[in-house]
């Protein structure tokens, strides 16, 4: 996960080099908010430019824990806007795929 990040400042070097451990939630979390924080600190100017890296990094993170933790499974979903990796809980679900990035 880490290579997807971008590398400048001193927080962001501190984003780049976390460990997570995929099958802790309280270490997922933690990730989660030092992604959030590292995003918060960027200067204005570089928000959007880090947004999708560091959404994406989180998504990842999290959607790895579930489906370590749980019956989901990372899929490929395809729609009108394009493809995205997603979980999925496999054959005969009701539950609907979400992409990996996607903000609830």
């Amino acid at each position: 996960m880490r290579q997807w990040l971008p590398r400048p400042s001193n927080r962001r070097c501190q984003l780049n080099h976390a460990e997570v451990n995929l099958e802790d939630p309280a270490s997922v979390g933690e990730f989660y908010e030092l992604v959030y924080a590292t995003w918060q600190a960027s200067p204005e100017g570089t928000h959007a430019e880090l947004q999708e890296p560091y959404c994406n990094a989180a998504g990842v993170a999290y959607g790895e824990l579930l489906v370590r933790t749980t019956p989901l499974l990372w899929v490929i979903a395809e729609d009108s806007l394009g493809r995205e990796m997603a979980l999925h809980p496999g054959r005969h679900s009701l539950i609907d795929t979400y992409p990996y990035n996607c903000r609830v």
